[in-house]
């Protein structure tokens, strides 16, 4: 469709673009699946090479993932909470209710499997959704976002 120019596939552990290459730099759902140092180089990498905004979204906090389909790079191999990136002076919002769409929320257990209250459940966490979002403490997903 054209929509991009070019695409490039690389280990985002070695990405190297050079400084202000981009308006803004996102990784959503990545970040967890780097050990933690190796997260932390990753994003003073995209802090160079953002020229107005890095976003990055992840759980909120530990949610357990093993490798499946063969593919090993599935592994949680860290994790990161809003006032993780709080102190790395980005700002935070949050997404979906911990106790329902977090590791062990109500989604996953059994009360959740329960057509009628999966339902409530949902209903509940889209009307939780502007506290969650400016309140990231209760949210199952992070945002972080920094202006560079």
């Amino acid at each position: 469709l054209g929509v991009y120019k070019e695409i490039v596939k690389q280990d985002v552990r070695e990405i190297a673009f050079e400084e202000k290459s981009f308006d803004v730099v996102h990784a959503s759902q990545l970040v967890e699946h780097l050990k933690h140092e190796e997260t932390l180089a990753l994003i003073a990498k995209m802090e160079k090479i953002a020229r107005r905004v890095v976003v990055v979204g992840t759980p909120n906090g530990h949610y357990d993932q093993d490798e499946y389909d063969g593919n090993v790079l599935q592994r949680h191999q860290s994790e990161w909470t809003y006032q993780d990136f709080r102190k790395l002076g980005y700002t935070v919002y949050g997404q979906g209710l911990k106790y329902i769409y977090g590791e062990h929320g109500l989604l996953f257990s059994p009360l959740g499997k329960i057509p009628g209250i999966r339902q409530v459940l949902y209903i509940i966490s889209y009307s939780a959704a502007p506290v969650v979002f400016f309140f990231p403490q209760l949210a199952a997903q992070i945002i972080a976002v920094k202006r560079v």
